[in-house]
């Protein structure tokens, strides 16, 4: 007879679920950090001689709307939509950064108060650029963390054939900063339900929004 084998400690049963997960998440986060990367250099060679014909800036972290703002300034200005605006107070006070910088280009900055998740970030961007057939080469500003996400769902709901193209430009966090690094973890987490939305809702995204 074989002797019982002795009984795994709840604990230790616990530590390593604990640095498996915490492996996982530091491998995909890595992986996360490395698409942003390389979606920087495409746009930089992109747009190293010509000027995105729309920039569109996500909101949901601090810092984003200021890099917009400059991106823009550095291009001379092309359209900038700015999605996901808590308030009428958050627009006054972009509109009184152009102001105080001196650039006068309030016509050219275009507000959305309706979306409240990524999601809705990227349909309403969407909807906008569908607007105008001048925007065939649209660049997209985040933090680094969030560009996987976001190119994610923008390529489940265009189709290939589309005419314009779509560049990213995610902005760097300091992960050894433990907070930072906790909104890493938090955006795998946001991935993979994403992902798994997505994927359940396929069949509604196979007429994907017509851009042209």
């Amino acid at each position: 007879m074989y002797p019982f084998k002795k009984k795994r400690n709840f604990k230790q049963t616990l530590l390593t679920t604990f640095v498996l997960v915490t492996v996982v998440y530091m491998v995909l986060g890595l992986y996360f950090l490395h698409t942003s990367h390389t979606e920087e250099q495409k746009t930089r060679k992109a747009f190293s001689k010509n000027a995105p014909n729309l920039i569109a800036v996500f909101t949901g972290d601090s810092g984003r709307i200021p890099f917009a703002l400059k991106t823009a300034e550095n291009f001379n200005f092309p359209p900038l939509f700015i999605t996901g605006v808590s308030s009428k107070l958050a627009t006054k006070k972009i509109l009184n950064s152009l102001e105080k910088k001196n650039l006068k280009n309030f016509s050219k900055v275009k507000f959305d108060y309706q979306a409240k998740n990524t999601l809705e970030n990227v349909i309403y961007t969407l909807s906008f650029a569908s607007k105008n057939k001048n925007y065939k080469k649209i660049l997209i500003i985040s933090h680094d963390y969030h560009i996987l996400r976001i190119k994610h769902i923008i390529e489940k709901m265009v189709s290939k054939k589309v005419m314009p193209k779509f560049y990213f430009f995610g902005i760097s966090k300091n992960y050894f900063n433990f907070r930072n690094l906790k909104i890493l973890f938090k955006e795998v987490y946001k991935m993979v339900r994403t992902y798994a939305f997505l994927s359940l809702w396929e069949k509604e995204l196979t007429q994907p929004i017509p851009l042209n």
